[in-house]
């Protein structure tokens, strides 16, 4: 039997439209001698980015310069948007042909805008509109395409309607898709997308669907609102000896630690980077760099704590863009980055 090798990723691919950051009392005055230009004219500036778990997670491993396959299943629209979709798949050398095209829907987006409040500090909110990604299910899922993958990862959770329906045997639907891949040697990986905090009950469902899932790369928010444990060590702890994760990982932004269990290593811990403020322009994207680190690391033989380092490195790496992947860098600078650059 042929060895596997490469990495596929089901799910959302989606358009992100990010907003220029916003300052207080940024109101722009008009003049009528001129055009807005410059500074007048900042808050009108609009970037696309890549978007949703499949899209980022590819651009992020196109950029590191693998060698290996990775293939994108998603569902896209028949609009302007779709075809931005299938540029970043073929700037990244990365074929767009098992995306799913339909003129029902349009492609998926998302608005991120950026804020600084009174105090200095950036924050983000989204804005997302399902379009395509809403009507993509199980069903969509062309198997035969990642019989020859090392890892297949899909996500995310709670951001895509026909896996997260309830289901009495896996907890949600998802679960059957993990069996699966399972079943043909193919080791599984998901995450999730984080809903406010009176939403985290329905994180509940998907505690049945854990024992499919080899890999589990999730924040410690996302992390305590699965197993109710607060403590993100316990809670990696509890994901693979009580629910059945293979390995359990949780990243913690900007709180100092990320962590790894499972049962052949126990609980190993990284300390993020310390990243200086001209290199930080903002976090959207972190957790998706960690995951693509992650499985880059995992897929190339590396152990768990090296895996875990460089996915560190990674994340902290992404944090040079307002864009999820525009930071995003080759290998040896993510090695050299890990090797030389002081953690918190």
């Amino acid at each position: 039997m042929a060895k596997k090798r490469g990495i596929g990723l089901i799910g959302s691919v989606i358009i992100d439209t990010v907003h220029e950051v916003m300052e207080p009392g940024g109101l722009v005055y008009s003049d009528g001698d001129r055009y807005l230009t410059g500074d007048d004219a900042e808050c009108e500036h609009i970037e696309y980015g890549s978007g949703g778990m499949a899209l980022n997670n590819s651009s992020n491993l196109g950029k590191m310069g693998v060698s290996y396959p990775v293939r994108v299943i998603g569902k896209i629209g028949a609009d302007e948007n779709g075809q931005r979709i299938r540029s970043i798949l073929k700037q990244n050398s990365f074929s767009d042909e098992w995306l799913i095209e339909t003129a029902e829907h349009p492609t998926s987006q998302t608005d991120v805008l950026h804020v600084r409040d009174s105090n200095g500090s950036l924050n983000r909110t989204f804005r997302h509109y399902f379009g395509a990604m809403g009507s993509f299910g199980p069903d969509d899922i062309d198997y035969t395409v990642m019989e020859d993958l090392k890892i297949v990862m899909v996500g995310y959770c709670l951001l895509m309607p026909l896996f997260d329906r309830v289901d009495d045997h896996y907890g949600v639907l998802l679960g059957k898709v993990l069996e699966r891949l399972q079943g043909m040697g193919v080791a599984s990986c998901v995450d999730f997308v984080t809903p406010k905090h009176e939403m985290w009950w329905k994180f509940k469902r998907f505690r049945k669907m854990l024992k499919w899932v080899d890999i589990l790369t999730i924040g410690e928010d996302q992390a305590e609102g699965i197993t109710g444990i607060a403590d993100e060590f316990e809670a990696a702890r509890v994901l693979v000896e009580e629910y059945g994760v293979g390995t359990a990982v949780v990243h913690c932004g900007a709180r100092g630690t990320n962590c790894l269990y499972s049962k052949s290593s126990g609980l190993i811990k990284q300390r993020i980077f310390d990243v200086p403020p001209e290199e930080y322009a903002g976090n959207v994207g972190a957790g998706d760099a960690f995951a693509s680190g992650l499985m880059h690391g995992f897929h190339e033989g590396w152990s768990e704590s090296e895996s875990l380092k460089y996915a560190t490195a990674a994340s902290a790496v992404s944090l040079g863009s307002l864009t999820t992947t525009g930071a995003m860098r080759e290998e040896n600078y993510i090695i050299d980055y890990m090797n030389s650059r002081p953690t918190k």
